[in-house]
């Protein structure tokens, strides 16, 4: 996958959280890493996981340099719930909109 597709797919998971607030949109990319967006009560969610090892820093970097504005990226916390190690990391949500160019 190439760094523009990502940006589309990230693009498209922070829209419809916008639009369903309070629902975890979800992505599972072809490595098994899967991004959920959760947006609700004016915070993000971010998780990142894996079945079998928890998701690197350099996973998590990734995707918020792809994320489609700025934000202040918190430290991600490890969690393993449920048979999942997860990379999670929650945020004020900022009330800019989204560059629509990228979105599909």
């Amino acid at each position: 996958m190439n760094q523009h597709e990502m940006e589309i797919i990230i693009n498209n998971l922070v829209q419809k959280a916008q639009s369903n607030p309070g629902v975890p949109q979800r992505y599972t990319l072809k490595n098994g890493l899967r991004l959920d967006v959760l947006m609700h009560h004016g915070l993000t969610q971010l998780q990142l996981s894996r079945e079998d090892e928890f998701p690197t820093i350099d996973d998590y970097k990734i995707v918020l340099q792809k994320w489609p504005f700025q934000v202040d990226w918190p430290d991600p916390k490890a969690v393993a719930h449920s048979g999942r190690k997860y990379l999670t990391g929650d945020w004020l949500k900022p009330t800019q909109p989204l560059s629509s160019s990228l979105i599909r």
